[in-house]
């Protein structure tokens, strides 16, 4: 079933189409939920803290998320994953703490992402993958640029407005995800020993962290990460103490930052040949 059957198509286009929109509705939201916080004044650590609950989703899920991509199949666990952001979604709309509320949004991405990554294999022949996942990942770019204009649009409205109208981008997303064939699982006794899945996990980190160029791949990416995740909340504070911007239009700087980072992911594939990847390292 490849790109030029029509089944094909059909499969990898509900898959853009809710990668695109639960995306998009995730970056929106993380605007959101700063804009709820510092209306219900919260505490200054409250706002970076949104991150922190995001991402420590993941390193909790970290031993499991891939078993439970493989002991169900895919396309539900993406169709789950989406109704879980919708859940988090629906909390805020019901006045539950925004950190609280967007650590349930962070365990349905990390359990997404790799479901989102194995089904394509699954539905393509190898020959349609690198396409494949270059519509998904041209998708994903669009779709942070994107939400995070939505969300400082949707600051200018009420907050159960701007909610309301993230939780139907989500409920959208989940129409799109049960457009994709239901596939089977790749191994449906993936959970059946949880120990040994975090025995796994942890004797593959450490032989990653003692091999020289996996340890730099470990590093580089979480530094990048975090200056990531850090570099969102200084730019959105430097704007509103130092240039006077509201939250609404400071958000929109983060668009600029965003297309850095693509442009510099642009310039080191055209201009950095994977031989030469480690000289642009301080190591």
């Amino acid at each position: 079933m490849g790109l030029r059957h029509p089944q094909g198509r059909r499969a990898l286009t509900a898959i853009i189409a809710a990668q695109f929109i639960g995306s998009l509705a995730d970056n929106a939201l993380l605007i959101l939920a700063i804009g709820l916080l510092a209306e219900r004044q919260a505490a200054g650590w409250a706002t970076p803290a949104l991150r922190l609950f995001f991402y420590l989703s993941f390193v909790l899920t970290a031993a499991f998320a891939g078993a439970i991509a493989d002991a169900f199949p895919k396309s539900r666990v993406l169709l789950a994953t989406n109704l879980a952001k919708l859940g988090g979604c629906a909390l805020l709309l019901a006045h539950l703490h925004p950190l609280a509320a967007y650590a349930l949004v962070g365990l349905g991405a990390a359990a997404h992402s790799p479901a989102r990554y194995g089904i394509l294999p699954e539905l393509l022949p190898a020959e349609d993958l690198v396409a494949a996942n270059a519509g998904v990942e041209i998708a994903t770019v669009l779709s942070i640029l994107l939400g995070v204009a939505l969300g400082g649009w949707l600051l200018l409205l009420p907050a159960a407005w701007g909610l309301g109208t993230i939780a139907v981008c989500y409920a959208m997303s989940v129409v799109c995800t049960c457009a994709i064939p239901k596939g089977r699982a790749a191994n449906p006794q993936a959970l059946n020993d949880p120990r040994a899945l975090v025995t796994t996990f942890a004797r593959s980190s450490k032989t990653l962290w003692r091999d020289a160029e996996g340890q730099i791949a470990l590093a580089v990416t979480s530094l990048f990460g975090a200056a990531a995740a850090v570099l969102q909340f200084v730019v959105l504070r430097w704007a509103q103490e130092r240039l006077g911007l509201p939250l609404a239009k400071a958000a929109l700087l983060q668009i600029a930052v965003a297309l850095g980072m693509a442009g510099g992911a642009v310039a080191a594939a055209r201009w950095v040949p994977l031989r030469r990847a480690l000289t642009m390292l301080p190591v």
